[in-house]
């Protein structure tokens, strides 16, 4: 990871468990707010800022700041905060990876694709934090702009496994690549739990 970026995302971290400890530590807010500014995460900036003393001239100064650069946001910026989504994503930080996610799809004149590809990166987020609702809701929207996104297919019918909604999972399963071994795999995987658990229902009754 950039040595920067890197620098950025510890401030972040330790400022968050500061803050977990003591809400009302306006300092460690204050450092959260301009880390994330340094990242391009203005959304998440704005958000630390408003929860700042706002009679307070610097504070003011800080938001109109981070407004007046959102407002000259661009189309271009999509690869900057997608890209920097991935680095963290890398890095295994998975929460700023959703926050660069999340700031890249409030970009206006986005295409269909370039939202599908958030949604999606999204979901990943979500299966590798074990947040497996989130990942079918991101893995949804993702299938809703492009039905046959086959990343998102594979995604949804992960989660879909982990919650136990097999008959879902395996609907999934069955619109993904049939002659991939990783399809082969994952079909016998769910037809063996299926098998599994109308077993044991029957023994059960």
């Amino acid at each position: 990871m950039d040595l920067k970026i890197a620098d950025y995302t510890t401030v972040i971290k330790t400022a968050s468990v500061a803050l977990t400890l003591d809400p009302n530590d306006t300092k460690a807010l204050l450092r959260r707010c301009l880390a994330f500014e340094k990242l391009g995460l203005l959304e998440r900036a704005l958000k630390d800022a408003s929860g700042l003393d706002t009679s307070n001239a610097i504070t003011n100064k800080i938001i109109t700041r981070l407004k007046s650069t959102k407002e000259k946001q661009t189309p271009h910026d999509y690869h900057v905060l997608k890209d920097r989504g991935n680095v963290f994503y890398g890095a295994e930080q998975y929460d700023l990876a959703l926050e660069a996610y999340k700031e890249t799809i409030g970009l206006q004149d986005l295409d269909v694709a370039e939202r599908a590809i958030l949604h999606n990166n999204m979901a990943q987020c979500y299966l590798k934090q074990s947040n497996y609702e989130a990942a079918v809701t991101e893995a949804t929207s993702a299938l809703s702009l492009i039905p046959d996104l086959k990343k998102a297919l594979y995604r949804r019918c992960l989660a879909y496994e982990k919650l136990g909604l097999l008959e879902k999972a395996l609907a999934d399963a069955s619109r993904l690549d049939p002659d991939s071994s990783t399809t082969k795999e994952v079909i016998l995987r769910l037809e063996a739990m299926f098998t599994e658990h109308e077993v044991y229902v029957d023994r059960d009754g």
